[in-house]
């Protein structure tokens, strides 16, 4: 895999896991609403000159705490990540052999562990997909994929839907 390759990989593998760490946060966020909805209807249930309507949204003030949430969770992941995008990349090439190389990575999750999921193709024009370990390096499933109508033009059209990449079912 050539340096720019890489590169463009690890750049990718940082901004995936940016959005993983602000989809966690948005999660805990939301599972931790109760508070602020109860804090929200006492405040709107105080006799007031402005008083909003139904369905309007209040903001949440404006505070700084101590500890920040997406740095917290940002480096819980980061010290569990042992293995680059581009590592992974070539540890799926590794496994499905025949010549293949990687067309798309990304950092995910199966059956609730964190993951690589690695597309390629291998030098018959076939698609695989690899799930590889996040922490070690090993490839955890390598498939064939199935060649499915209209499949090719998707890829050709840089899409990669449902039909590429499936859902991992180990």
């Amino acid at each position: 895999m050539s340096p720019t390759t890489r590169t463009k990989l690890l750049t990718v593998s940082v901004t995936v896991t940016m959005i993983v760490t602000a989809i966690v946060v948005t999660a805990f966020l939301s599972s931790s609403s109760i508070p602020i909805q109860k804090a929200s209807a006492q405040m709107m249930a105080q006799p007031s000159v402005g008083r909003m309507g139904p369905g309007m949204m209040m903001s949440a003030p404006n505070i700084t705490g101590s500890v920040n949430l997406t740095t917290t969770i940002g480096n819980a992941l980061a010290s569990q990540i042992k293995i680059s995008l581009s590592q992974a990349a070539d540890a799926a090439e590794k496994a499905v052999g025949n010549n293949s190389h990687s067309v798309s990575a990304h950092l995910g999750q199966a059956n609730g562990y964190l993951v690589y999921t690695v597309l390629l193709v291998d030098s018959s024009y076939k698609f695989h997909k690899a799930i590889v370990d996040v922490g070690n390096g090993k490839v955890l499933s390598s498939q064939q994929l199935p060649m499915r109508p209209g499949m090719m033009m998707g890829h050709m059209m840089g899409g990669m839907g449902p039909s590429m990449m499936g859902s991992f079912h180990p």
